[in-house]
């Protein structure tokens, strides 16, 4: 059946509701050093486009073979959509970490980018299947479709894509050469497996109640994942930031607020409310340095290389002159 142009755009429209809401929620969850805007709208258009049509590509070629090999039902969704699918996607963070390995600066950063690739995946693909119900005139099974795929378990490529992320950010961030090599490879393997149980319940004979279970499970095991690498921020930015009161590089007021979330938040709806957008931005990109500064700190601590030494000296000037500007 040929779909019209209409059905597409109505469920894009439709789709990017919900989504547009897990984006906010990813985005404000990177509370102290907001990453790039072009390169998390480059990662989600990833995942919605080249992603997603390379994984419709891959199906139209294996899914009959696959099929006919395994003797089981629903063999292409149990076992080749999850390999394929978190495959491509990890793609996109292995460009990543071979070309911005600056920014992967926490494990948060690769929860943050895993998502997004995910979130642009679960948009392309609920299109293609809710475009065609539209055009069915099928409202009834589009509604549902939305309601299912779009807000229920609209957060689910972004939880397996998140897994891959944080495994390539552990890899990145640690000093030890095995990790570097495993994490990167254990957290695309968690991503494989948290999809292959979720494809599971959607297969006839198989208790439905899989699926809630290992997305509520794994959904909480993301949130406690998520805090505890928001504390560790708090933690490094705290101690790393404490001797640049020595060196002047910030003031004592300026230390207390780049420390805490909410003196942050605070600070900067005062200055976007009483000195506008100009000077927030400006304040904004000052806390976001001094962030930086302490995470390169760390990773000096770390492997103490040449390079990691310059960039320090390099922030820590570039914080002190914006310390003095404001």
């Amino acid at each position: 059946m040929t779909v019209p142009l209409n059905a597409y755009l109505v469920s894009i429209v439709a789709a990017a509701i919900p989504v547009l809401i897990f984006v906010a929620v990813v985005y404000w969850a990177d509370q102290y050093e907001k990453e790039p805007g072009p390169l998390l709208l480059a990662v989600f258009f990833w995942g919605a486009l080249p992603g997603a049509y390379f994984a419709v590509r891959v199906r139209g070629m294996f899914e009959l073979p696959l099929n006919s090999w395994i003797e089981l039902e629903g063999s292409w969704i149990i076992i080749g959509a999850p390999l394929v699918e978190e495959t491509i996607k990890a793609f996109a963070l292995l460009l990543l970490v071979l070309f911005y390995w600056k920014e992967f600066d926490t494990p948060l950063d690769g929860f943050i980018y895993g998502a997004m690739i995910g979130l642009g995946f679960a948009w392309a693909e609920n299109v293609l299947v809710m475009a065609p119900l539209y055009a069915a005139d099928n409202l009834t099974a589009w509604w549902l479709t939305w309601l299912g795929r779009g807000v229920f378990f609209g957060f689910n490529h972004a939880l397996f894509t998140s897994m891959t992320g944080l495994g390539v950010a552990f890899g990145r961030l640690s000093s030890r050469r095995i990790v570097r090599w495993l994490a990167p490879f254990c957290g695309w393997f968690a991503a494989v497996l948290l999809h292959t149980i979720h494809n599971l319940g959607t297969v006839d004979g198989i208790p439905t109640i899989i699926t809630p279970l290992t997305d509520s499970s794994g959904l909480v095991v993301l949130i406690v994942i998520v805090v505890w690498a928001l504390l560790q921020e708090r933690r490094w930015i705290r101690d790393y930031l404490k001797k640049e009161l020595e060196y002047g590089t910030i003031r004592l007021s300026q230390y207390e607020i780049a420390c805490s979330i909410q003196h942050r938040t605070a600070r900067l709806l005062h200055v976007l409310s009483r000195y506008g957008w100009r000077r927030f931005r400006r304040e904004s990109a000052f806390y976001h340095r001094c962030s930086e500064l302490a995470y390169l700190k760390h990773h000096y601590e770390l492997r103490n290389g040449a390079a990691n030494l310059d960039a320090v000296t390099a922030k820590r000037r570039e914080v002190t002159y914006l310390s003095a500007e404001l």
